[in-house]
C-alpha cells in the first residue's frame, strides 16, 4: 500500500500495524491552512477536521468558556495534537498515558492564551475538547488503547451519581455540583482515578470507554 510505503520511508513504526494505519497522522503528509488545495485534501486532513469539529464543539459547550468551532481547531493545531498522538500506539501503560494526557492539557491551556476566549479554559475544558478529539479520532480502536480518557461531562458525572455507581455518589455529585468546566487538575485526576476503581470494582475492567455506558448525552434534546 502507498501509505505503508510512506510509513516505512518516514521511520515511523508501530506494532500492530494492520490494526491501526489509519489511526496515524502524518503530519508530513497532511498539509493545513490556506495552503492546502484540494488536491492536497487527504483522508487525514478530513478525519481532523471531524475530530476538531467535535471536539470544539462539545468544549464550548459551557458558559463559563465561550470560543468559536475555528478556534478550536486552531488551538488543537497550536498544540501539535496532531503529531503528539502518534505517540499513543507506543504507549504501553495507562500511567504513562495519564502523563501524557497531563503534559498534554497544559500545552492546550497554554496555547489557548494566544485566542480571543470568553472566560476561564481551564483543565477541565481542556481535558474536554482532547478527550472528544481522541475519542473521535480512535473510536474503533478504544479497545486497544483501554487507557484513553473518556470525556467527562454533567450527563455522565449526574447518571453515575443517580444511580450511585461504584458506591460512590456523594463523590459523583460533588463534581457534578461543582461544574467540569471549573475542574482544575486535581477534580480532573480524582474523577478519573474513581472511574477506574468503579471500572475494575463493577467487572475488573480497564477499558475506561466502558464508563459511558452511564453517559446519556446522545439522548439529550
Amino acid at each position: 500500500m502507498i501509505i505503508e510505503k510512506e510509513l516505512k520511508s518516514k521511520a515511523i513504526t508501530v506494532k500492530s500495524f494492520d490494526n491501526i494505519e489509519h489511526c496515524i497522522y502524518l503530519k508530513n503528509i497532511a498539509t493545513f491552512g490556506d495552503s492546502m488545495t484540494f488536491a492536497d485534501y487527504s483522508l487525514h486532513d478530513h478525519k481532523h477536521r471531524f475530530c476538531a469539529w467535535a471536539a470544539s464543539t462539545a468544549a464550548m459547550a459551557s458558559p463559563k468558556c465561550k470560543f468559536s468551532v475555528e478556534i478550536g481547531k486552531k488551538i488543537l493545531e497550536s498544540a501539535d495534537v496532531e503529531e503528539s498522538i502518534q505517540q499513543i500506539p507506543k504507549i504501553k501503560s495507562q500511567d504513562k498515558f495519564d502523563e501524557w494526557h497531563k503534559d498534554m492539557c497544559n500545552r492546550l491551556i497554554s496555547k489557548a492564551k494566544n485566542f480571543n476566549i470568553k472566560g476561564s479554559f481551564t483543565f477541565g475544558v481542556a481535558a474536554k475538547l482532547l478527550n472528544c478529539y481522541l475519542k473521535s479520532y480512535f473510536i474503533d480502536h478504544l479497545d486497544q488503547f483501554k487507557f484513553i480518557h473518556p470525556p467527562i461531562d454533567r450527563e455522565l458525572l449526574k447518571k453515575l451519581a443517580d444511580n450511585d455507581i461504584g458506591e460512590k455518589k456523594d463523590f459523583w455529585r460533588s463534581k457534578k455540583n461543582k461544574g467540569w468546566s471549573k475542574f482544575e487538575e486535581k477534580d480532573y485526576s480524582e474523577i478519573i482515578k474513581n472511574i477506574k476503581e468503579t471500572l475494575n470494582k463493577i467487572d475488573g475492567s480497564s477499558s475506561l470507554w466502558k464508563i459511558e455506558y452511564y453517559w446519556v448525552g446522545y439522548q439529550s434534546k
